[in-house]
């Protein structure tokens, strides 16, 4: 497919994406309010916190630059990890905020709805939410995003191609495909990994562990990565984060209410479901996520050691 098909394809897709959104929004107010001419007028100015969230995202992401280009930049090319230009740091930073932005457009809105429909078990339904977005994301991350940031392609070596797709078929996976990345153009760090579910499997190898490792030892490491996917341990994983999530996102009902109390004159706003209060959902969220790391990375550590066996 070429370019302008691929183009033309985006754009029918995102305005599917925000017609459905749009209609999606105006079900959820009919339902809550009863009143179609309120649905309609709801439905469509609830893209209102879509518009407040991409300013807010570009805001944080602009104050945020220095210390990102210092971490992510600097530090990596002064331990000699990276081989990335400035302008390809810069274009991937501009990436991410256009994906970040994309998918706060897509699903931002229905939190906040849910925040004004049931402000007492919003974030039960919202973490219940999180397993088919979870999916959702693992589904189209193969295919749609990870290629914005590097090219990816067909094995160059076919001997290495068909080792790897027959240790795949020994361990029960299916149809998957394999592709070497062109990584080498950001990093020296080494990778590989297998990745999506259904139609989107596949089997990456960064193009870096390529180069240094021979055969055999690249077999090794692609078995401990088959290891995962054999050991459900993606559904697990999702399982796991979307338990995460409505935890802290209880966390933050269950404190929020106290803090608004205290500094709703500050604040400016008196109600969690309003727009402006999402830096501070954000803030406590981070806050809480911070504390339950150690949780967090005990748990992926379990799954890097039971791969290994």
């Amino acid at each position: 497919m070429n370019g302008r098909g691929r183009y033309s394809i985006r754009v029918e897709g995102a305005k599917y994406g925000a017609s459905f959104g749009t209609a999606l929004a105006i079900a959820i107010s009919y339902t809550a309010n009863h009143s179609i001419l309120w649905a309609i007028v709801h439905g469509f100015f609830s893209w209102l916190y879509v518009v407040y969230f991409a300013l807010f995202t570009i805001v944080t992401t602009i104050v945020d630059l220095p210390l990102s280009y210092y971490t992510e930049y600097v530090r990596e090319h002064a331990y000699g990890l990276s081989n990335q230009t400035f302008g390809k740091w810069f274009g991937d930073a501009a990436k991410g905020l256009f994906v970040g932005i994309c998918f706060g457009v897509a699903f931002l809105w229905l939190p906040f709805a849910l925040l004004r429909r049931s402000p007492h078990r919003w974030w039960l339904y919202v973490g219940m939410l999180m397993v088919p977005f979870l999916l959702f994301v693992s589904l189209i991350s193969p295919i749609w995003i990870d290629p914005l940031f590097n090219k990816f392609g067909p094995m160059k070596n076919k001997t290495l191609e068909a080792n790897i797709l027959a240790l795949a078929d020994r361990a029960g996976i299916q149809g998957s495909r394999v592709f070497e990345v062109a990584k080498s153009v950001d990093t020296k760090a080494l990778n590989a990994y297998v990745t999506g579910f259904g139609d989107t499997k596949r089997i990456v190898l960064w193009d870096t562990i390529i180069a240094a490792l021979d055969e055999r030892e690249l077999l090794v490491v692609m078995g401990h990565e088959m290891g995962h996917y054999v050991l459900g341990h993606v559904w697990r994983m999702v399982a796991f984060f979307s338990l995460l999530i409505m935890a802290t996102l209880y966390a933050i009902y269950r404190t929020a209410g106290w803090v608004i109390g205290r500094y709703r004159s500050r604040f400016g706003f008196e109600e969690l479901s309003d727009v402006a209060a999402l830096p501070l959902i954000l803030l406590l969220f981070n806050a809480y996520l911070f504390v339950i790391s150690p949780v967090i990375m005990g748990f992926t550590r379990y799954h890097e050691h039971e791969a290994d066996r």
